[in-house]
């Protein structure tokens, strides 16, 4: 049967050939061939747009800390980077407030660095805004911050781990427990020193990162909840993430008895796994607790909670959630 078809296929186009060239048509029409269907492993993936969280329906819903919520705010500052305040007042009558950063790792243009006072080689301290413009380059803009690791006010010094824009200010010592957050050189979130229960999900070296910085005490690692025996009640910061590479920083105030009483370890744990974080930690807190936010389009920083240390404390690095978008 394929022979036929092929013989009278061949006839025919042999026909119009003749009858093209006795009309004096040079040009042969040609036989239109349709490009095949892809098949299901040659079709195109279209990318998604991350999925946003309900931050606050998520706290209300599965912690076990909020008793009657006071208000809310949500501002998207920029596509992927969005902040959220939650007044309430707790299980023991106690007044709250806390400020959420959450930066969309999904989209390309989204990411975080750590912030140097004044952009500096050198041992300083800066306040929070002023780091932030500091640290900002042509580019990109860093829509919100919060404070960082803690320091020694005699030296300066970071207790542990410092590395901004690929400059090693202070190592990260080999089978170290204490948590840091970092970014790879190619742009990778890594949370490093697992606590000594768990394995390690990430290992990097220092030469391999172009930021990092350390806290405390982890919350989580891997999915997993870290014991924490510290029930003291104070400001905190804290640095986390999920699994979908949604970064999310949290601060809370404290020592305000009519504003904020403050957080233990295990309640600001408990935020973080209502929030679906993979890994989180603390980060220095108290009189150096302090989140900002971009105002708009200009080079200013709006302080986002309500620090307990006035004027506020000049800090020795803080963690700074970026577009370049």
């Amino acid at each position: 049967m394929n022979y036929y078809k092929n013989a009278i296929r061949l006839f025919s186009v042999t026909l119009t050939t003749l009858f093209f060239i006795h009309c004096g048509k040079s040009e042969v029409p040609q036989e239109i061939v349709k490009e095949p269907e892809p098949t299901e492993e040659e079709t195109p993936i279209t990318p998604t747009t991350p999925t946003p969280i309900d931050v606050i329906e998520l706290i209300k819903t599965k912690s076990s800390l909020i008793k009657s919520i006071i208000s809310t705010d949500t501002k998207i500052l920029a596509e992927g980077i969005t902040t959220y305040s939650i007044k309430y007042v707790n299980t023991t009558d106690r007044n709250m407030n806390i400020s959420i950063i959450v930066a969309d790792m999904g989209y390309k243009h989204v990411s975080a660095q750590v912030l140097n006072p004044y952009n500096s080689s050198d041992n300083k301290f800066q306040n929070l805004p002023d780091m932030a413009r500091a640290n900002e380059e042509v580019g990109t803009k860093i829509w919100a911050a919060v404070n960082g690791d803690y320091f020694s006010w005699s030296n300066m010094l970071t207790t542990g781990p410092f590395i901004h824009d690929g400059v090693i200010r202070k190592g990260n010592p080999v089978g170290s427990s204490r948590p840091a957050f970092g970014i790879t050189r190619v742009g990778l979130p890594v949370f490093l020193n697992p606590p000594a229960s768990q394995s390690a999900v990430f290992q990097y070296g220092d030469n391999l990162l172009k930021h990092l910085i350390g806290g405390n005490q982890w919350f989580i690692y891997n999915g997993n909840k870290i014991t924490i025996n510290d029930s003291t009640v104070e400001p905190r910061t804290a640095i986390g993430m999920r699994e979908d590479k949604k970064l999310i920083a949290i601060t809370v105030d404290g020592r305000q008895a009519s504003h904020s009483n403050g957080m233990s370890f295990v309640q600001l744990q408990s935020i973080y796994e209502a929030l679906g974080a993979k890994f989180a930690f603390n980060l220095d807190g108290g009189g150096s607790t302090v989140s900002v936010a971009r105002r708009g389009n200009s080079a200013e920083w709006d302080i986002l909670n309500n620090p307990s240390e006035v004027p506020l404390r000049a800090i020795a690095n803080g963690i700074g959630f970026i577009s370049t978008k």
